[in-house]
C-alpha cells in the first residue's frame, strides 16, 4: 500500500503556502484539467468555514460540457484527513 495519495486541488487549495499549513507533505505534481465538472460556490450557511469569512465555500460539480482547471498534488497518507477541514 502506498504511504502518499495524488489529489485534485482547486480553488484556495492552489496556494502551495495555504495547502501547505495543515498539509506540510504535499508536494506539486502538475496542472490538471477535470472534464465534465464546473467550479461553484455554496450558499453562506452554518458551516463554520463560510462564518469565519462571511463567503461561500468552493466546490465541484458534475456539469457536462464544462471543464475546472486546476494542479495535482501528493500528499502523505498522515494528512488525508486535514484537506476537510
Amino acid at each position: 500500500m502506498s504511504s502518499t495519495f495524488l489529489y485534485f486541488a482547486y480553488g484556495s487549495n492552489l496556494l502551495r503556502q495555504r495547502l501547505q499549513l495543515a498539509n506540510p507533505s504535499a508536494v506539486f505534481v502538475a496542472v490538471a484539467k477535470l472534464e465534465e465538472h464546473s467550479l461553484n460556490f455554496s450558499c453562506l450557511g452554518k458551516d463554520p468555514r463560510q462564518l469565519r469569512w462571511r463567503g461561500g465555500v468552493a466546490t465541484i460539480k458534475d456539469s457536462p460540457g464544462m471543464s475546472v482547471w486546476g494542479c495535482v498534488w501528493r500528499l502523505g497518507n498522515e494528512h488525508m484527513s486535514t484537506l476537510d477541514r
